[in-house]
Formats: structure tokens, sequence, C-alpha cells
């Protein structure tokens, strides 16, 4: 054999001896198998192992025919207000109660009990830790932002709840199985976000004209809907058998600043804002002084308005008046005109006069009081006895006399 082909057989032994190790690039799959057992052990030291994950891109409707129908909802805040949303299935929820609350995850039976607020509350740090240890291991890669910046926020009803809350666009959604506390449970864990993450400029998905143009009209048609305001001029407290007599056409006292203070209330008894009863042009009105639910606390437009008819009705709220400028002095405001007699106010004009009442008969007069009719003849009382004499009386003793009381001692001059 010659010394070429020994160098080919000795290099052929030296290649076949190399690692056939391949180093793949970082997956969403794989940095859920990486983030969910470390954030089991930061958070309460619950030992997790993923037995499975697939990943899906599902629209809206998918994936809530997708989503179980029990379970603890959570909803997830993103950046640029996205929302995405995290399902843990019963099994996994008692595991971490259990660490919690234990220190020991019990292999008995799953609860079918409802998930409570205070769920969401122990098991919200194991759910943050796994988010952003799921969004470290992506940085980097192409199209990482979508996973980036998502926490717990709430917690939600059921499914209802979540089909209200998500936007109508395309999903990330992942399905966990998990292995817990070494076998002692199996578990699950669902979430999902927006596909295409939000833009960091504009803050804003993109969406295609179809969804703009749906968008355009709920738009113009939930503004047309009419929305039932009331108008309260006074709540009067009174007991039971007070209000069980009153009656059409009877007073009530009101305080002398009650139309000062009108409240403009929604169908729900929320205060929308403050006003003082007058009148505008013919109509009663109400001018708006004050807000009380306003986000910033300040006043409410001061426009008065004009009701649709004489009697209490509906009114529209004009939009609240643009702040003043600097330095700016305020107009002063207008006085409302004085409130017109209940007669002319109500339209009735002058009222005829009452009838004059009848004479009443004459009583018949008694010559004397023995000859009133149908009276008994009194008897006679009978003689009161004498009292015995007063000789007969035992005498009383003489009472001692009471001894002298000594002499108070001086008070001490006041300093």
């Amino acid at each position: 054999m010659s010394d070429s082909q020994d160098r080919s057989v000795l290099r052929r032994k030296l290649q076949s001896g190399k690692s056939q190790t391949v180093i793949t690039s970082m997956s969403p799959e794989k940095a859920l198998r990486i983030a969910i057992p470390k954030a089991g052990m930061v958070a309460n030291r619950l030992q997790l192992n993923v037995t499975g994950v697939k990943a899906d891109r599902l629209a809206l409707d998918p994936v809530l025919q997708a989503i179980p129908p029990q379970g603890l909802y959570l909803r997830l805040d993103g950046p640029n207000a996205a929302n995405g949303f995290a399902i843990l299935d019963m099994a996994f929820l008692e595991a971490i109660v259990e660490m919690q609350t234990t220190g020991r995850v019990s292999s008995g039976e799953v609860s079918t009990r409802l998930p409570t607020k205070t769920d969401a509350v122990i098991s919200e740090d194991l759910i943050n830790n796994c988010l952003k240890t799921f969004a470290m291991a992506l940085d980097g890669l192409p199209d990482w932002r979508w996973a980036h910046g998502y926490g717990v926020s709430a917690h939600l009803d059921g499914p209802r709840a979540l089909g209200l809350l998500l936007e109508d666009v395309t999903f990330r959604m992942f399905t966990i199985a998990l292995e817990i506390a070494g076998g002692a449970k199996s578990g699950q864990l669902i979430f999902g976000v927006p596909s295409e993450g939000r833009d960091p400029a504009s803050g804003k998905t993109t969406i295609s004209e179809q969804d703009a143009e749906w968008a355009r009209k709920m738009h113009s048609s939930v503004g047309q809907a009419q929305a039932s305001l009331h108008v309260v001029l006074h709540r009067q407290i009174l007991p039971l058998a007070g209000t069980g007599k009153l009656r059409v056409g009877e007073m009530l006292m009101l305080p002398l600043g009650a139309l000062n203070e009108v409240r403009i209330e929604t169908s729900g008894g929320d205060c929308a804002a403050i006003g003082r009863l007058g009148q505008f042009r013919g109509f009663r009105a109400i001018k708006l002084t004050g807000a009380e639910d306003a986000a910033n606390g300040d006043a409410a437009g001061a426009a008065p308005l004009a009701a649709a008819g004489d009697t209490a009705g509906a009114v529209a709220l004009p939009s609240p008046a643009a702040p003043a400028a600097p330095g700016a002095q305020a107009e002063p405001e207008a006085e409302l005109p004085q409130m017109p007699d209940l007669a002319q106010s109500a339209g009735q004009g002058d009222q005829p006069d009452l009838p004059e009442l009848p004479q009443m008969p004459e009583l018949a007069q008694a010559e004397e009081p023995g000859d009133l009719p149908g009276l008994p003849q009194m008897p006679e009382l009978p003689e009161m006895p004498e009292l015995p004499a007063s000789s007969g009386l035992p005498e009383l003793p003489e009472l001692p006399e009471l001894p002298e009381m000594p002499d108070m001692p001086e008070l001490p001059k006041l300093p």
C-alpha cells in the first residue's frame, strides 16, 4: 500500500470520529421548552416538564372554537394596546395553588370548581416569568417583536368575555402539554398573542381595507344609538307608612338648594353631570354647572339644554367646552330667568271660583239640662262615715338631736 493510500484511510478514520452535532436556531417551540420549566422554579419552585408543544396561526373565530370551555382565563396586555390571552387548565391551576399554599403537589383528583380572582393573583407571577423568559429567548431572531412586552393584567370570566376582548386579527396560539411535579399531575397551558405584533411608531396593526370599512360602519352605527338620561331634581326618604298615604296633588317640600343641584343620571344610576334648573326660550332647561365622574375632574360645559316639550323629557348633552387659553378672562356666567308661577307654567290660566258651601242647619236648643232626652236619672250618693277621733292614735317618739358637724378645712389658694 502506497503512502497516499495510507493517508486517505487515516483521514477517513479521523473524520468518522468527529461530532455530528448540528447547532440549530432558536424557535418558539424550543423557547417554550426552556422558559416554562425555568419560570416554574423561579416563581414557586414548581417542577414543570414540557412534553409537547403545538403552534398554530389562527383567526379569531377558530381560536374561540379551539379553546377549552373551562379553566383559568387571563388577559394579557402588550405594547400599544395589544391584547392576548393565557388559559390554564384546572390541573395546572391546582398544582400552582397547592405549591403556593402547602409546598407540595398532590396526586388526587382534579376539582371541577370555578376559578376565582384569587387563583389569578396566585398564578400571575409564574405566567409573567414564563412570558418574559420566552421573549428573551427569541430576542434577536427575525420578526421577534410579536412576543415581547406581554404580561397578565386581569382575570376573565370565560370564553365569552375573551371573545369580546380580542380583536379580529390572526393569532399565534401555543398549546403546551405539561408534566407537573414528576408526574403527580398532567396539565395544559394555552396562550396566544397577535401574530404581527404592533408597529412601535404608530401603535396600530396593519389591517385590510375591508376591516377598515367595517370599523367605519360600526362607528357610524354605534354613534347613532340613543342613550337615555334621567333628570333627578331631588331624592327624599319617607317612611313606609308615609309613602302609603301619598295622594295625587299632594305637595312635597323640597330643600332650597334643590334647583341648583339637579343631577343628570344614566339609566344605570351613574351621575353624568350636575346642573341648575331654569328656562331657555320658553322651555324648561338645565344649565350644566359640573360633572362628578369625569376622567380629569374638569367641569362640564355650561350651555343650557332645552327639553323637547313643556313636560320633563329627554335632553341632548353638548360636548364639553374647550378650556380657556392661559391668561384669558372667563366670560361672566349668564343668570337664568326667574321661574314663573305654577299656574302660568302649567298653562292653566285663571281658575274658576269654587261654589259657596250650603248653610248648616241650626241645632235644637234645650230649655234646661234636665230636659235632654234619653238620659237616665242618676241615683243619690250615700253619706260618707265619720273619721275616728285623733285621740285614738299612738303618740310618736321624739327624734334624737343631731350631732354637730366639724368645721370644714380651708381650701388652698389657687395659683
